[in-house]
């Protein structure tokens, strides 16, 4: 990923490559929905056919569209960038939750915005005077962040971020 090693060369350059923390390249992924952590059999059974369906729907060209920030105390916490077919992630969404029902996990509670996060920004004051020069690279390099935007399959994953970096497992339900 030519981009991320960009970025890296910038922020290593002026000494602030602590204040941020990438997401793992090797897994650029929009979240659908968060589920518990331990599901039932019918649950699982479920998963894979929804999965199953998802999968084997019409394909769909997804493109990304820019960069924004999830805010924390006013100030910038998660940079990432916005697919452009919002309606396309937000029926899967409501698919899942009408399904599995999981607004005890703080995640699910939140609006649902479909995102492909890049960075957690740990120091906002020192991400801040460079923040138009990584948003300008971002944005003319944006279509090579996803490998191939024309594939959306889709793969169930166990995620934890409260460890650091984001654990992200990946799951077979058979």
């Amino acid at each position: 990923m030519a981009l991320l090693c960009q970025i890296l060369i910038i922020l290593a350059t002026h000494y602030f490559l602590i204040c941020l923390e990438f997401q793992s390249r090797e897994s650029p992924h929009i979240t659908i929905y968060y589920l518990d952590s331990i599901l039932t059999d019918s649950e699982k059974k479920y998963c894979l056919e929804l999965l199953d369906s998802w999968t084997t729907a019409k394909k769909r060209n997804i493109h990304l569209r820019s960069c924004k920030y999830f805010y924390r105390g006013g100030l910038p916490y998660i940079l990432y960038i916005v697919p452009d077919n919002f309606t396309y992630f937000d029926q899967k969404n409501k698919q899942a939750s009408e399904q599995f029902h999981s607004e005890n996990i703080i995640d699910n509670q939140f609006p649902f915005v479909p995102h492909i996060t890049i960075m957690r920004i740990l120091e906002a004051e020192k991400f801040a005077p460079h923040s138009d020069t990584i948003e300008n690279m971002i944005q003319s390099h944006i279509e090579g962040i996803w490998d191939d935007p024309a594939q959306d399959g889709f793969t169930l994953y166990s995620v934890d971020s409260r460890i650091q970096p984001e654990l992200q497992e990946r799951l077979a339900l058979k």
